[in-house]
């Protein structure tokens, strides 16, 4: 018989009445809170089925970065002579737990218990959440410059979306957190002072549980799009968190021990979590690369002594279609990516470099679609013609609008840019780039837009 559990508790830290409620219901089953670990899971031994009283405490001077072990074997021995017993503790929140029918109550002065659970939720908790907030904050601001860019780059990748959504839940989940306790710590006082009592808390799991689904769903519907890679990066980098925060409260913990003070080791634990986050995003960095030549033909060949890679995606629209030409002598990439908001289809074709007298030297191309409309107007705009770099918006001064009608098209951009005839055409259900690399005939550009609108 299993002789030990394991739970992920999601209470919130201020939550005591729920978390004391949830050990006496596990003591009854016969499982004993025997530790806390900082990653949140709560670890339980088994032990006979009665019933015990929980009480959870604050302690503010407490700390998992200094050693404070006597002013707290102080305190948890006033708690034992009244009958309490020490549970675990995680930061500054100690469970005690009382075998007497009718204990003690371990905390008498309702202003005291509000002033310390409220000194130790400044002490991390407050602050951590309303970091959170801040980090998700830019981060969103940063999508919504991007979307206010190109918003069809950004609607058409999967991964940003999800961190979109990622974030808004953040800041639900978080800012929600800081109200909720803020308006229980203004009742609180209130209480405490008019009525001489502890106001309970009534938080429960529900909101965590809530997260949970919201991010499961989300990570699912990525892996259901087909967005398998994907799903593998954010796992993967989901294991390194956990990873980086074990190693750094090994860390922290030696640290503690050895005697060090409690600013020498949040300094040292904080410099070594962040060059561990660097290295993880080095890692993630690397994992991407390595998807990222899985999707496309590649062959290498040389040229006066250089190694120089050339693609060999097969094209939905080639220079051999409109020309006549050998498309054996251009390197041809391909990028798509789609959401259910907008989708990006990009090919390229460029000479190689041991080519020589080739009558055209590169031709580019991009098929936008979306079934919204804000993403088909001036947000899409001259992109930079090579697709292997990211698809943004560079507005050029030297374009300028032209007769739409011997396109078929609602509206038309021309330009020369690099020696390139450079087009932008927006249809009823999606914009059309086209860069050539020499003058093409009314015929190729209507071949051109044929093919991809028959896509």
């Amino acid at each position: 018989m299993k002789q030990t559990k394991r739970e992920f508790i999601l209470y919130s830290f201020y939550d005591h009445t729920s978390i004391a409620r949830h050990l006496e219901t596990m003591a009854l089953k016969g499982w004993r809170l025997e530790k806390i670990r900082t990653n949140g899971v709560w670890i339980y031994r088994r032990a006979e089925p009665r019933a015990l009283h929980y009480a959870v405490t604050y302690l503010p001077q407490a700390s998992d970065y200094e050693d404070v072990e006597k002013a707290q074997e102080e305190f948890l021995s006033l708690c034992a002579a009244a009958g309490w017993h020490l549970a675990a503790q995680t930061f500054q929140m100690l469970i005690l737990y009382s075998e007497a029918e009718d204990p003690v109550p371990l905390d008498t002065d309702p202003a005291i218990q509000v002033a310390n659970l409220h000194e130790a939720m400044c002490a991390g908790y407050i602050w951590g959440n309303v970091l959170m907030l801040a980090v998700a904050f830019f981060a969103l601001l940063s999508i919504a410059a991007k979307l206010k860019q190109c918003a069809i780059f950004v609607l058409s990748s999967p991964l940003i979306l999800l961190l979109a959504c990622l974030l808004i839940l953040l800041v639900l989940y978080s800012g929600g957190e800081l109200a909720a306790y803020l308006l229980w710590y203004k009742k609180a006082l209130r209480m405490a002072e008019e009525e001489g009592c502890f106001l309970p808390t009534r938080g429960g799991r529900w909101k965590d549980v809530l997260l949970c689904l919201s991010v499961t769903a989300l990570l699912t519907a990525l892996l259901v799009c087909g967005e398998w890679r994907a799903w593998i990066s954010i796992v993967f980098f989901t294991v390194g968190v956990g990873l980086c925060q074990r190693i750094g409260s090994a860390f922290r913990d030696r640290l503690k021990r050895a005697g060090k003070s409690g600013a020498f080791n949040r300094g040292a634990t904080f410099l070594l979590l962040l060059l561990l986050i660097i290295l993880l995003q080095h890692g993630q960095d690397r994992l991407s690369e390595v998807f990222a030549r899985e999707d496309h033909e590649e062959v290498t060949y040389s040229y006066l002594g250089k190694e120089y890679t050339a693609y060999c995606d097969p094209l939905p629209l080639t220079l051999g279609s409109l020309t006549g030409v050998d498309d054996s002598h251009y390197s041809s990439r391909l990028y798509a990516r789609s959401t259910v908001l907008a989708s990006i289809l990009s090919g390229s074709q460029i000479c190689r470099q041991d080519v020589s007298g080739a009558p055209y030297s590169q031709f580019y191309y991009h098929l936008y679609r979306s079934p919204l409309s804000f993403p088909l107007d001036d947000s899409v705009c001259w992109s930079p013609r090579y697709v292997e770099l990211s698809i943004l918006q560079d507005p050029a001064a030297d374009s300028q609008r032209t007769d739409p009608t011997p396109f078929g098209a609602e509206e038309a951009w021309f330009r020369r840019h690099n020696g390139c005839r450079e087009y932008l055409l927006r249809f009823e259900s999606c914009v059309i780039q086209l860069s050539f690399g020499w003058e093409p005939s009314q015929e190729q550009v209507t071949q051109a837009l044929n093919t991809l609108l028959a896509l």
